[in-house]
């Protein structure tokens, strides 16, 4: 009887401890997309290859991490990684807040004085481009138009502060000439209530300045609920709790 409800006890503590990651995977965690494809419109099938990784706090921060990962470098403008689209089957509000190179990434033919923020436009609402809702565009398609990720922000046109992976050396003069970042961009957005990663699908890399030039959909290459390490923490300490209480109770009853 006593092994019987000692049992029950540490089932129930592990129960909870259950409950308590379910609840913490479901707020925060990481979402990765990549893609790779060819330029088929370049004429040379230039190897092409992005990532994408959504990266939540659990709380209202999004962090959207999007990277070139072409080999080879850039050739041509349409090597040029400008836009990313997603849907978002939720109903969660994005703010943009601010848009800067990722870490060990440089800019390209910078000029004195430029704001990142200025040249990305994040935006809701869309339609008409493969099912997508949402987006992150240095290059307008007809879609966007001027950056919002700082005040007072540039149109959104031509390749300019698009991503690359380096350039080639035999890259074409516009390609040579151009201000990109350098492999990658990191987009931080607050998010509303009820936001979740797994509202994020249908995601496309877009190349170049035009619809008709590359883009790939990306496919999902890690799971959205990944627990935070406080809830293997949390684990360890409820099972741990209730082992102890039950051994405890087992060992004073023995004694009386």
């Amino acid at each position: 009887m006593r092994q019987t409800s000692y049992l029950r006890l540490l089932k129930g503590a592990l129960a909870v401890a259950s409950l308590l990651i379910t609840s913490l995977a479901a707020q925060a965690g990481t979402l990765t997309f990549s893609a790779n494809g060819k330029n088929t419109v370049s004429g040379n099938n230039n190897p092409l290859s992005a990532a994408v990784i959504f990266d939540y706090d659990g709380s209202s921060v999004l962090k959207v991490t999007l990277q070139n990962t072409a080999s080879g470098g850039a050739y041509v403008p349409s090597d040029v990684l400008t836009d990313l689209f997603w849907t978002d089957s939720g109903k969660a509000t994005y703010t943009p807040v601010s848009a800067a190179l990722g870490s060990g990434s440089t800019l390209t033919n910078a000029p004195a004085t430029y704001d990142l923020g200025k040249e990305w436009q994040y935006l809701s609402g869309i339609s008409g481009y493969k099912n997508a809702n949402m987006g992150i565009g240095s290059s307008g398609l007809g879609i966007f138009g001027d950056g919002n990720f700082s005040a007072n922000g540039n149109h959104t046109d031509g390749m300019n502060y698009g991503i690359i992976n380096g350039l080639n050396a035999n890259a074409n003069p516009a390609a040579q000439s151009g201000t990109f970042a350098n492999n990658t961009m990191v987009f931080t957005l607050k998010v509303g209530t009820g936001f979740s990663l797994d509202s994020i699908s249908n995601v496309w890399f877009q190349y170049g300045t035009s619809t008709s030039e590359p883009a790939f959909q990306g496919s999902a290459s890690s799971p959205s609920n990944v627990p935070e390490p406080g809830a293997i923490t949390m684990l360890a300490s409820v099972g741990t709790s209730g082992l102890f209480f039950g051994v405890r109770r087992r060992t004073k009853r023995s004694r009386n």
